[in-house]
């Protein structure tokens, strides 16, 4: 098991819920998002992917003024993008179980 300095789901999901794309407020970066998918799988915490899901389609709906829906398809879609970075970064790619199949099943645990 990882240790970390941060709860970075947590730190995600609050600096997506003040970010409004300014120096003050910036939309987290890439690797923010990675680290936050990356301690959700080692944590095996499959809940905090759909908060961080739904925190990041909050932030399309309020700042890219986007309905809900294709909010959620986007926020859905960049996820996915970052989990694939995630698994590449990690070189977790072609292993039994990486962050991309955590991501896809936590979604799917969580929808039921």
């Amino acid at each position: 098991m990882i240790k970390f300095d941060y709860n970075y789901p947590n730190y995600l999901i609050e600096k997506l819920e003040i970010s409004d794309n300014t120096s003050e407020n910036p939309f987290p970066h890439q690797e923010e998002f990675r680290s936050a998918l990356h301690q959700a799988y080692f944590s095996n915490t499959p809940v905090k992917i759909n908060e961080i899901a739904n925190s990041l389609a909050t932030y399309y709906v309020r700042n890219k003024k986007l309905d809900n829906q294709e909010a959620f398809r986007k926020a859905l879609k960049d996820l996915n993008n970052y989990s694939e970075s995630s698994d590449e970064f990690l070189n977790l790619k072609n292993k039994k179980d990486n962050i991309q199949k955590f991501f896809r099943n936590s979604l799917l645990k969580t929808a039921n």
